[in-house]
C-alpha cells in the first residue's frame, strides 16, 4: 500500500436470521420488502429447500437474514407487515363465492402470502370420495382442489 494511499476500515457486521420460511417465494417477499426500504437482507438454505422438501422443519427452512446492525429495524417492518395480515380469530370459518361455499384450511396465497385461504367445500367432499374409490380400485386419478384467498380474492386449483 502506497503511504499516499488511504486506508479505510470497514465494519462487518454479523449476520441475523430475521424470519425463516418453507417456500422460497415467501422469503423472497420480505427480501424485496427489505430491500425497498433500504435494508441488505440474505437468503439463506432456498437450495436445500428445493432439493430437499420433505426434509424441511423448524430448524432446516429458508432463512432470510439481515446485518446486525440493522434487525431492530427490519424487525420493525417484519411487524408492520404481519400487522396488515388479518388475524386468524376474525377471519371467518366459510366464505360464500358466487353461491360456493368455501371453508377455511391451513395454507398461504401464492399470490399474497396471506393465511386466509379457503377450500372449496365441494371439492372436499369429491376429494374423499374420489380417496375411497381410488383405494378400492388401485386407480390413479387426479381431482383439482379449488382454492381462494379471502385477502387478494387470488383463486386457484391444485
Amino acid at each position: 500500500m502506497n503511504e499516499n494511499e488511504e486506508y479505510t476500515d470497514h465494519v462487518v457486521d454479523d449476520l441475523a436470521t430475521l424470519a425463516q420460511f418453507n417456500h422460497a417465494y415467501q422469503a423472497h417477499l420480505l427480501a424485496g420488502s427489505l430491500e425497498a426500504e433500504g435494508i441488505e437482507s440474505y437468503i439463506h438454505g432456498e437450495t436445500f429447500v428445493s432439493v430437499y422438501p420433505c426434509l424441511v422443519n423448524d430448524g432446516n427452512g429458508i432463512h432470510v437474514k439481515v446485518r446486525e446492525s440493522q434487525l431492530e429495524e427490519a424487525k420493525k417492518i417484519l411487524n408492520r407487515i404481519d400487522s396488515q395480515a388479518i388475524p386468524d380469530a376474525e377471519l371467518p370459518k366459510a366464505i360464500n363465492v358466487n353461491g360456493k361455499v368455501f371453508h377455511l384450511v391451513n395454507g398461504n396465497c401464492p399470490e399474497c402470502n396471506s393465511a386466509a385461504v379457503y377450500l372449496q367445500s365441494e371439492t372436499t367432499a369429491a376429494v374423499l370420495g374420489v380417496v375411497a374409490l381410488v383405494f378400492s380400485l388401485s386407480v390413479p386419478v387426479k381431482v383439482d382442489a379449488n382454492y381462494i384467498c379471502y385477502g387478494c380474492q387470488y383463486s386457484w386449483k391444485s
